[in-house]
């Protein structure tokens, strides 16, 4: 009998982030009914600022250290890098807890502990027996550890309150603690782009393009997750309605800006103006461009002209900086060298201020004064 309640999974990143079920971004609950139709309904999710507690989003770093003890040497020149990130991995086989912190993770999505599913596999189902499905059961088990998920989706990694939802050490089926919709997203039912991740080549082989759990073979993680599915009868079409994964996120990405507000935008002499408080990144983008989302592969949409960043370490700017010129304890998040192009009088650009990742404050279209 399919379960009436459709938790998402676990998500994780600024915004009045959510969480959903992958190594993504925060803890976000979705209480998810099942429609007469069949169909899972609307999730609500509950929301959050940005990290727990909220923390000032803490950008990902890669840290290269030498192999633990009795581990074969890393494929860096014998040095093991991870990025400190919940979209980042270790290398196949190794611990993430090993090698990266949790601490920055949980800056990056808000977190708080969830229920997991009731969902329980028979003590008869023959696949407890089965070797060949109990080794696919492993592999995924350790491609999971391997990845930040493990910060919020592990009783050993997770804050004091418990795992996020599901978690590796739930038994004696740990998937069994996904709700459906948790599966659907990992199997790729339900896409799951607006959470961001690495490419592959910088993340040890560990690629979302497909599954929405990080996995070196996206083809095997979708296929034991689409089998999980449908040992609980579920098929494609029960979420071919749901929205995408992402919440906020996902909302932020189908934004559609309006002409600025009186007073705000970028004036001839380059002054920036904004509403909605301090902020920590500031954009200037082409007027076509897409709308700036996760890190770390969202957030330098193309059409960026220049993005002012304040590290975490930093007090975020107040309105009326230059566009181009870069005040103390700030950086220049793009270009990364050099100047800006000069904006051009009588074009059409785009501000977006985020308050914090994923946290905008001001969204408008504008013209430089002649």
């Amino acid at each position: 009998m399919k379960q009436e309640l459709l938790h998402s999974p676990h998500v994780m990143l600024g915004a009045a982030l959510l969480v959903s079920a992958l190594g993504g971004l925060g803890a976000c609950q979705e209480t998810e009914g099942k429609a007469a139709s069949g169909a899972p309904e609307a999730a609500t999710e509950e929301p959050g600022g940005v990290g727990t507690g909220g923390a000032v989003f803490q950008w990902p770093e890669q840290a290269c250290v030498d192999p633990m003890a009795g581990e074969p040497a890393g494929q860096s020149d014998g040095k093991v890098c991870t990025f400190g990130a919940i979209s980042g991995c270790t290398e196949p086989g190794r611990l993430f807890t090993d090698y990266a912190s949790c601490e920055p993770v949980l800056t990056q999505r808000p977190y708080w502990p969830a229920p997991p599913s009731d969902y329980k596999t028979p003590s008869d189902d023959p696949r407890l027996s089965d070797p060949q499905w109990l080794g696919e059961l492993a592999w995924v088990t350790e491609q999971t550890e391997a990845c930040g998920c493990v910060c919020c989706h592990s009783e050993e990694a997770a804050p004091a309150a418990g795992p996020s939802n599901w978690y590796i050490e739930a038994g004696p089926v740990w998937t069994d603690s996904f709700y459906p919709a948790g599966l659907a997203l990992v199997a790729g039912w339900v896409s799951s782009d607006a959470l961001g991740a690495y490419p592959a080549d910088q993340n040890n082989g560990f690629s979302r393009d497909v599954a929405g759990l990080p996995t070196t073979d996206s083809a095997r993680m979708v296929a034991f997750f689409e089998g999980e599915l449908q040992r609980r009868g579920f098929t494609k079409e029960d979420f071919a309605d749901q929205t995408p994964f992402g919440g906020p996120l996902y909302q932020q990405s189908l934004y559609a800006p309006s002409e600025c507000a009186a007073g705000e935008g970028v004036d001839a002499a380059g002054k920036i103006t904004w509403t909605g408080g301090d902020a920590r990144y500031v954009y200037v983008l082409s007027a076509d461009a897409e709308n700036p989302g996760a890190p770390p592969n969202l957030d330098l949409p193309e059409g960026t002209l220049w993005r002012l960043d304040v590290p975490s370490s930093g007090e975020p700017v107040k309105s009326g900086i230059a566009y181009g010129e870069v005040p103390p304890d700030t950086k220049q998040g793009y270009p990364a060298d050099g100047s800006p192009e000069e904006l051009v009088p009588g074009t059409k650009y785009y501000l977006y201020v985020w308050a914090d990742v994923a946290i905008p404050i001001t969204r408008c279209l504008f013209e430089v004064s002649p």
